[in-house]
């Protein structure tokens, strides 16, 4: 979660802060979030004290998002359209909190795939085919998880219209009672405009395909995958007569070229869905910046990334999606 301050901090203290070009007095709050100093190069963490000063701490930030003029370490760190327009914009008190656990939701992303090559090392040292009975709660629980963000991604929408127009039919928590309306009725229902309108119809295909299997594996139990270990990597069933895949049916993302007797990668997949929900949270940035008035930015000058132990492997989606196997070394 992000570390929110504002009412309680002094309108001199905050002007000290390098970051802080603009001080909202229109509900909105500020995320005191550490912050990379390329004068002295090193972090800075805020501390603020009791007297209503603020020290700037050294302190290298782990997990989580943090203010720079650019990405730190590229490759490692994320940047995220709608982390940065959320802290920077809509910094409103709630929304904030919302976006607190779309980010733990991106870390869960991350964390999934490093999970994938741990139990990957195990089975090439253990050759026990068993180990993919580890591997498919990590299956289970990645179509969950994007259930989950997409649910939060709703409730912030709705969360945003409402701080915006006050006058606006309340929107549905659920994504799923959102996309399921055609757009006429997104209009008559809730005033939607055209920009949000096309942001569901561009998400709708993909946000059903995983709701469907999530349902499957959650609730019905008969849409479970059937996932084969070799030591190039996790496979799942395809163009098997016998062993119809429920979840590669609902994805055409392998390359025939990619395909091994008729099995295909299940990192590619991975890469697929983590690629797939980062672009829809852009889709999303630009169309609130379409829908609502432009508020002034807290920062002019930094801009706003993500990091995380794993998050390098969500900046390799491509790469992942492309070569799909990893050969043993």
């Amino acid at each position: 979660m992000l570390p929110i301050f504002g009412a309680n901090v002094p309108k001199g203290a905050l002007e000290k802060i390098p970051y802080i070009n603009f001080i909202p007095k229109d509900g909105r709050v500020i995320s005191l979030l550490p912050f990379f100093d390329g004068i002295a190069g090193t972090f800075r963490v805020l501390v603020p004290q009791d007297d209503g000063s603020i020290l700037l701490v050294p302190g290298k930030p782990v997990q989580g998002p943090y203010y720079a003029m650019t990405i730190v370490e590229e490759g490692n760190d994320l940047h995220s359209q709608l982390i940065e327009y959320i802290t920077l914009s809509l910094s409103f008190q709630s929304t904030v909190n919302i976006l607190g656990g779309i980010e733990r939701d991106i870390i869960n992303c991350s964390s999934v795939v490093e999970k994938y090559f741990i139990f990957l090392n195990l089975f090439r040292s253990t050759k026990d085919p068993m180990i993919a009975n580890l591997v498919l709660t990590d299956v289970e629980f990645l179509f969950a998880n994007i259930r989950s963000l997409y649910d939060s991604i709703q409730v912030m929408i709705g969360d945003i219209l409402g701080k915006v127009d006050k006058t606006k039919p309340h929107l549905p928590d659920s994504f799923y009672d959102m996309v399921k309306l055609e757009e006429t009725d997104q209009l008559k229902k809730y005033s939607l405009s055209q920009p949000l309108r096309k942001f569901y119809s561009e998400t709708k295909e993909f946000f059903l395909a995983c709701r469907t299997i999530r349902t499957g594996f959650q609730h019905r139990r008969v849409d479970i995958p059937i996932i084969l270990c070799l030591d190039e990597g996790f496979a799942l069933t395809k163009d098997n007569t016998f062993l119809k895949d429920p979840v590669v049916a609902r994805f055409n993302i392998w390359p025939q070229e990619k395909n091994k007797n008729g099995l295909v990668s299940l990192l590619g997949l991975i890469a697929y869905l983590n690629k797939t929900v980062l672009w829809h949270m852009d889709l999303l940035t630009e169309a609130l910046k379409a829908a609502i008035p432009a508020l002034p930015l807290i920062s002019n000058d930094f801009g706003v990334f993500f990091r995380g132990p794993h998050i390098q492997h969500l900046n390799l989606s491509n790469k992942y999606q492309i070569e799909q196997w990893i050969p043993p070394k």
